[in-house]
């Protein structure tokens, strides 16, 4: 495997994404997910509200 792992950033995004929009208790409680990848989750909670919903993203 060469290079960087789309699914890792993508499974990181979504966890960002899931600290951003959802009230506590989280699922997953990923701190760390919102310093790496909280810039990207925030641009899709903007941009693309399709992606709180969406059952492929939601199964990762």
């Amino acid at each position: 495997m060469n290079g960087i792992s789309h699914t890792a950033l993508g499974v990181g995004t979504l966890r960002a994404l899931h600290r951003i929009v959802d009230a506590e208790p989280w699922v997953i409680d990923d701190p760390v997910s919102l310093t790496l990848f909280g810039d990207a989750a925030r641009y899709l909670a903007e941009h693309d509200p399709d992606s709180r919903t969406d059952p492929a993203r939601i199964a990762l």
